[in-house]
């Protein structure tokens, strides 16, 4: 059985019961979907504490409440580590702290086979956002639209990817040609059946943020269509959608970044 405890220096040491040998490990703390706390102990040590549900906040509270329970001061002399003598040290009882941690629900597993088996669990598959993945095959197939030679004279008015439009372009009072509404319909077309496909990707295989994110593209697309159907209607000039089409992306990034990378 296992021993643990602390080394001077702050970090965890494990000790295999009857070999008097002391081992500093290092703590990785991680959490897995809150279903699951691992505190892996790096080198050759097997084990892991594990508990369903758990957090790393309520492993280091039992930990303390169970070493608390194990610990006792000793009178008896013991060398420190300048060479002297001490009157007094802290014995932990290990027996003690390990059922401690029993009582409360913990349990020691082998590590590597604990891991492998919650990698392959339906709560670890839901934890992995599929947005980077989905993100990436959108903007591979955005490239291929981008790069179609017929799109040329569009995009001399509006640029495929919004971020390369110019201060030329937003002052643009001109407006669309019958010749550029009929490829800027196309465009359209194309670039929405990608917007559905990201969303319908995301809802099928992604988390609930994932989901959430998908719902939020979803209502965005009545005021994408409202700002092509104003230029393809002589409603606005090409400078006005280009400026609309810039505060539309942006707000598409905002709701992004608030939704994966919330701020305090």
């Amino acid at each position: 059985m296992e021993r643990r405890g602390r080394s001077n220096d702050g970090q965890r040491v494990a000790q295999q019961r009857g070999t008097g040998k002391t081992v500093n490990r290092s703590r990785l703390k991680g959490i897995f979907v809150s279903v699951l706390v691992l505190l892996v102990l790096s080198g050759c040590a097997p084990k892991v504490w594990y508990k369903p549900h758990a957090t790393v906040s309520d492993l280091d509270r039992d930990e303390s409440e169970c070493l608390k329970q194990a610990q006792r001061e000793s009178g008896e002399p013991a060398v420190h580590q300048h060479g002297g003598f001490a009157k007094e040290r802290v014995i932990t009882n290990w027996d003690i702290f390990n059922s401690c941690m029993t009582a409360k629900g913990w349990s020691l597993h082998d590590r590597d086979a604990l891991q492998d088996l919650f990698e392959q669990s339906a709560e670890f598959q839901q934890a992995q956002s599929v947005l980077p993945a989905a993100l990436q095959v959108f903007e591979d197939k955005k490239r291929v639209i981008c790069a179609q030679p017929d799109y040329a004279a569009l995009f001399a008015k509006s640029p495929c990817q919004y971020k390369n439009i110019t201060f030329q372009q937003l002052a643009d009072g001109t407006s669309i040609t019958p010749e550029e509404r009929s490829l800027l319909i196309r465009y359209r077309t194309e670039m929405e059946a990608l917007y559905k496909g990201l969303a319908n990707e995301l809802r099928a295989r992604g988390t609930d943020k994932d989901k959430q994110y998908a719902d939020y593209i979803g209502s965005l697309q009545d005021n994408v269509t409202n700002v092509y159907l104003d230029v393809l209607n002589g409603k606005i000039t090409w400078g006005e959608f280009n400026q609309r089409r810039k505060e539309l992306a942006a707000k598409l990034e905002v709701g992004r970044k608030n939704l994966y990378h919330p701020t305090p």
